[in-house]
């Protein structure tokens, strides 16, 4: 367990600010989740507001990274950003829609 959250720390140390910032947000919103649904805290306008900045910034992200004017390769992060973003507007569209 402490071999992974040094080798979570050093990637982190990593990463670009840009990157940072969407792990940043991407954690902060799991951790907001979880916060709610065991301990019963109200943090549903938190929620709203960190799940608005993680979707714009993925909105943003896929706009410059895959526009058709471009030429790039991908790189291990957008892959990783690809996966992370699908599951994210995957449970935050459909799961948090079902009563």
């Amino acid at each position: 367990m402490i071999s992974i959250i040094n080798n979570f720390i050093r990637d982190f140390k990593n990463q670009k600010v840009h990157e940072k910032t969407f792990t940043i947000l991407l954690y902060l919103v799991y951790i907001l989740y979880i916060t709610s649904y065991f301990f019963g805290f109200n943090n549903n306008n938190y929620i709203d507001y960190a799940r608005l900045a993680l979707k714009y910034y993925v909105i943003i992200f896929l706009l410059i990274k895959f526009n058709p004017f471009s030429s790039f390769e991908c790189n291990s992060f957008d892959k990783v950003i690809i996966f992370k973003c699908a599951l994210f507007l995957l449970f935050t569209t459909n799961l948090l829609n079902i009563n």
